[in-house]
């Protein structure tokens, strides 16, 4: 088993804390809802399929993120989410569409054009 899976395995909890990942070549920054971070030697595609849940969405090629920590979003010129911890990260053109759709089923308000 690689380091990355004992880390995310390591309890559900630690999935329910992870509040975004962001690609860095290589390696993945992991931001928890404590304010706290680590870094992990694996690219955020492995970290995606490790964290193959419905609350987990790569709304861009660098961010993967825990949509039970999204607060709001906008869908105008450029999409972006704001998570409850006040960071706002981009949401990719090309994702704009089932992000919205996902957001709707969690209930979390969307501003539009």
């Amino acid at each position: 088993m690689h380091a990355t899976d004992k880390f995310i395995n390591h309890s559900n909890l630690l999935k329910k804390e992870i509040s975004y990942c962001v690609a860095e070549g290589s390696y993945s920054n992991v931001y928890f809802t404590n304010g706290k971070r680590t870094i992990l030697s694996s690219r955020l595609g492995c970290l995606e399929i490790l964290l193959k849940e419905k609350s987990f969405f790569r709304i861009h090629r660098k961010h993967l993120v825990n949509l039970n920590q999204v607060k709001a979003a906008e869908f105008r010129k450029e999409a972006k989410l704001v998570l409850r911890d006040n960071t706002v990260l981009p949401v990719a053109r090309r994702r704009k569409t089932i992000v919205k759709a996902l957001l709707r089923e969690l209930c979390i308000p969307c501003m539009s054009n």
